[in-house]
């Protein structure tokens, strides 16, 4: 069933995955008026992270036939700031100010009064062929007045430990928080799936976002391919060499 709205957007409802489509731009948080809880009976789906942490908003996403989440989260408070700091890497705040407040008791007595949040597109993968369509795809992402870009394709190592996990049956929640501003494209250099570098890097930006629904809910999301549907498919499928054509001499 579908759940577009004639402009691309999501509907009210919110209980069934949006379907995504390439190339038209929706808000996946339009309608929220109050912050994310599960239904009654339902379980949320779980994409780890080293922290606790506030899942404030989440839609439900799918993409090619793959079910995922666009969430809404809380940033580590005990690391996050510390490694922008410490590495020089990129901290932005396109809605405005946007930190961390604490009321501290002891070092495993600590309140926060306030926090950071951060985007994180989230998939669940069951199949080398999901996460290849995944590679083959990025989002550009509308926050305020900057513009950014979230690919999944960023370090070789890490995607070739993840397509292993997967060729040996096993299934996989795969969650990107990385977001580039594209005033900084050059900073960042991608050539599709086979564009990423050979570093085993994470976490490498950081993009705050405050507690603000109406602000929030101006969100603008549209994924793209970085190759066409015929390409998608050979590097999905490699294709064998044609045995009838091979000249053989002697």
């Amino acid at each position: 069933m579908s759940i577009e709205a004639p402009s691309g957007e999501p509907r009210k409802d919110n209980n069934q995955p949006y379907e995504i489509r390439l190339d038209v731009p929706f808000r996946p948080y339009e309608r929220v008026r109050q912050n994310y809880w599960p239904k009654r009976g339902k379980n949320a789906a779980i994409y780890y992270e080293r922290y606790d942490h506030t899942l404030l908003l989440r839609r439900s996403v799918s993409l090619y036939g793959i079910l995922g989440h666009i969430d809404i989260i809380s940033d580590d408070p005990m690391r996050s700031w510390i490694e922008a700091l410490m590495k020089n890497l990129p901290l932005e705040k396109p809605f405005g100010e946007s930190y961390f407040r604490m009321i501290y008791r002891g070092r495993d007595d600590i309140t926060y009064t306030e926090q950071t949040y951060i985007l994180r597109f989230g998939f669940l993968l069951r199949t080398p062929a999901d996460y290849a369509k995944l590679l083959n795809t990025y989002v550009n992402v509308e926050m305020g007045k900057e513009r950014y870009m979230a690919t999944w394709n960023l370090s070789i190592p890490r995607v070739a430990r993840r397509m292993q996990r997967l060729e040996t049956g096993e299934d996989l929640a795969l969650a990107e928080k990385n977001l580039f501003n594209l005033k900084n494209a050059e900073d960042v250099e991608h050539d599709g799936p086979e564009g990423g570098s050979n570093e085993d890097f994470g976490r490498v930006t950081f993009v705050w976002l405050p507690e603000d629904l109406k602000k929030l809910r101006t969100i603008k999301l549209t994924f793209h391919r970085f190759f066409g549907e015929d390409d998608e498919e050979q590097l999905v499928d490699p294709i064998a060499p044609n045995r009838e054509r091979l000249l053989i001499r002697t």
